[in-house]
């Protein structure tokens, strides 16, 4: 009996430790995002290129993962993103892009609204992934993380890598 109990202990306590730090490393109080229909025009043909924002992307400059617009209030410093000096023929080009993009239905691209953990709105975002955390380093200093690939989006860039 004694042994069974601290097994059962040797087992729970760090799987409960576990879960305590992983659940209080991924709550913020606010979300990171929110899908928004009016977002999605922005970035559909005829796409509109917000004026105070600076642009990034993720994956290939011609046929970007993800693209995020970041109000210019705010401030990016980024290993992930790639900034670019955005042009209304770089947002034309990648508006056709996705409008021509096959992927699977599941996998589609859609907008969303980016938002700080104080519930500011620090800019938008167009991926066929879903974002994750928006994270404050100063006022009005932020780094965007990565968008993730959900399972079935993770096949579908296996296959496209083939």
């Amino acid at each position: 009996m004694f042994y069974s109990l601290k097994k059962i202990i040797q087992f729970s306590l760090p799987t409960l430790l576990s879960l305590f730090l992983l659940t209080g490393c991924v709550t913020t109080g606010q979300p990171s995002y929110s899908y928004d229909l009016e977002v999605d025009r922005l970035f559909t043909p005829p796409p509109t290129l917000l004026k105070n924002h600076t642009y990034y992307y993720r994956g290939s400059p011609v046929e970007p993962d993800a693209i995020i617009a970041i109000d210019n209030k705010f401030s990016m410093m980024s290993k992930v993103w790639s900034k670019v000096e955005i042009s209304q023929k770089t947002v034309d080009d990648w508006a056709f892009w996705f409008d021509t993009y096959t992927g699977w239905w599941n996998c589609p691209y859609r907008g969303v609204r980016l938002f700080a953990p104080d519930g500011r709105q620090v800019g938008v975002g167009y991926s066929k992934w879903t974002f994750s955390v928006i994270k404050m380093t100063g006022q009005n200093d932020i780094v965007v993380y990565p968008p993730q690939a959900l399972r079935a989006c993770r096949r579908q860039e296996e296959i496209n890598d083939r």
